[in-house]
């Protein structure tokens, strides 16, 4: 994980913004917070999804296979009177740093859903959470404390309202090898293979158990094969 010194955005379970903290210290095992995030599944036209092996020096999850991008957006006033336009300008940028696909627009980007999930060693669940994302007040926060001392992956775990975001794009990934080790395409069966096997991300596990992404995908690109 990057942006250690960010803001991110606190939320509760209807994804209401409550507070920001340090996007290290929202992670760590003993300050674990309820936070936004998003994923985005990035298809090609022949119907292959693209998938990302995480970076080794990754502080959350690393050498896990998950879907094409995964980040949070960070806190400014389009967070609060217009989450999901938000968290387009975010992904696509993280799309940019990532992969190194700089082709995609605001406009390219679907909006499927939002599932709350979490995972850490002594809880995991997930659910979808229904509607669309809906606007409120600005607010401001006092600017919170990070995490110091010494600490390892063990460490880190997830607890989020994650945005499932759709793209397609036959453009070619120039991974970001900070933040990926390798890349692949894969049919439904492979990507469900790799989470059988435990090789996924959890979010990427709990959201294949709610959604059909290939399918979906046929839904709102109807005219790709």
């Amino acid at each position: 994980m990057d942006n250690y010194n960010r803001n991110i955005l606190l939320v509760n379970d209807k994804d209401k913004v409550v507070g920001i903290g340090k996007a290290l210290r929202t992670h760590f095992r003993e300050h674990l917070m309820l936070h936004r995030a998003f994923s985005v599944f990035l298809f090609n036209s022949r119907n292959e999804l693209l998938i990302q092996k995480r970076a080794s020096g990754k502080l959350l999850f690393p050498n896990k296979w998950t879907n094409s991008v995964c980040s949070h957006p960070f806190v400014n006033d389009l967070s609060f009177i217009n989450p999901l336009l938000d968290v387009k300008i975010h992904a696509v940028k993280r799309i940019d740093h990532e992969l190194g696909i700089g082709s995609i627009l605001i406009d390219d980007l679907r909006f499927v859903s939002r599932i709350i999930y979490k995972a850490s060693p002594t809880e995991r669940y997930s659910r979808i959470l229904p509607g669309i994302p809906t606007t409120q007040k600005i607010s401001t926060f006092p600017d919170p404390n990070n995490l110091s001392g010494s600490y390892s992956s063990d460490d880190f775990h997830e607890w989020e309202v994650d945005y499932i975001i759709l793209a397609v794009s036959d453009a070619s990934p120039c991974p970001n090898p900070n933040e990926v080790s390798e890349i692949r395409y894969v049919c439904k069966e492979e990507l469900q293979e790799l989470i059988a096997r435990d090789l996924a991300s959890p979010w990427l596990d709990e959201i294949s158990k709610h959604v059909d992404i290939f399918d979906i995908k046929q839904s709102y690109f109807p005219s790709d094969p």
